[in-house]
């Protein structure tokens, strides 16, 4: 069965080489294609390895493609899941070429999930364009997160928009010792777990004035902090550095044009990782 060829999966060492987040995509995908049912009333997971075709993984992937939900007035609406499905069909892919090479004498070698020509989006459908915060949408969730007690995600959102960092890379990655350390007390090491590269940033400007005000002052007022995964609770109840950075909210700027704080934050990327230096990693 191919839910077999999962578990091999899971088990192989392949699998702890992946990144918690993809792992998780990935579990979602088999799951997906494993309990979806067929007309006979099986489900894909219980058929045996033998059956799986191309011609079979391509009528998997057409019923995966489009769901079919009911809208407010109760009527049936179909709606495309491409992302979804596709994410199903690359977990699926990846899952067999690793069950084969651990169990060559069980698993096929011809992968009927290979070489499927999976687009991104349908034929004649526009690109669709990613959504972008704006600074007021972060001024207005930093604030809320103070108001909720919880400073280092109001910090963690500024580090987010400044430093173009991802959520896991903000509670998986950066710790306290990569802001400012004694070598370097003029910058920030960015780590990008992904890739396994770092990126050195400059904290000052050729003349010496702070590019980041506001988020060095929150960041400089935590006073022992291991990361930013610190309880808040304990924090702004029981430390000063927690309540100066929420005094300093709305207060202290970085150094961007008027447009740029109205704009959101696509047209200030470019300017930001022209900061970047990556240097190999330590």
């Amino acid at each position: 069965m191919i839910e077999g060829g999962n578990i091999r999966f899971k088990s192989h060492r392949a699998w702890e080489e992946i990144d918690r987040k993809t792992q998780r995509l990935y579990e979602q995908g088999l799951s997906l294609v494993a309990n979806h049912v067929l007309k006979d009333g099986a489900r894909v997971g219980s058929e045996e390895l033998a059956d799986f075709t191309k011609g079979f993984a391509d009528a998997i992937y057409a019923k995966l493609l489009v769901v079919e939900e009911t809208d407010g007035e109760g009527k049936p609406v179909k709606r495309e899941r491409r992302r979804f499905a596709n994410a199903a069909m690359t977990a699926c892919r990846r899952a067999w070429f690793v069950a084969q090479r651990a169990e060559e004498r069980k698993v096929p070698a011809v992968n009927p999930f290979a070489k499927m020509g999976l687009k991104t989006r349908s034929v004649g459908r526009a690109p669709r364009e990613t959504p972008t915060a704006t600074w007021l949408e972060l001024e207005t969730f930093r604030m809320k997160a103070l108001e909720l007690g919880h400073p280092s995600l109001a910090t963690a959102a500024l580090i987010a928009w400044e430093w173009l960092q991802r959520e896991e890379h903000l509670f998986g990655a950066f710790e306290a010792a990569h802001y400012r350390p004694k070598e370097r007390p003029n910058s920030v090491r960015i780590v990008h777990p992904k890739t396994g590269e770092e990126a050195w940033w400059p904290l000052h400007d050729e003349r010496g004035e702070l590019l980041f005000p506001e988020l060095m002052a929150e960041l400089d007022a935590h006073q022992e902090p291991n990361s930013l995964g610190t309880n808040d609770q304990t924090r702004s109840k029981g430390s000063e550095g927690g309540r100066t950075a929420a005094v300093d909210h709305g207060q202290r700027r970085t150094r961007l044009s008027a447009g740029d704080r109205q704009g959101d934050r696509s047209s200030r990327q470019v300017a930001r990782r022209s900061l970047l230096c990556l240097v190999p990693p330590r």
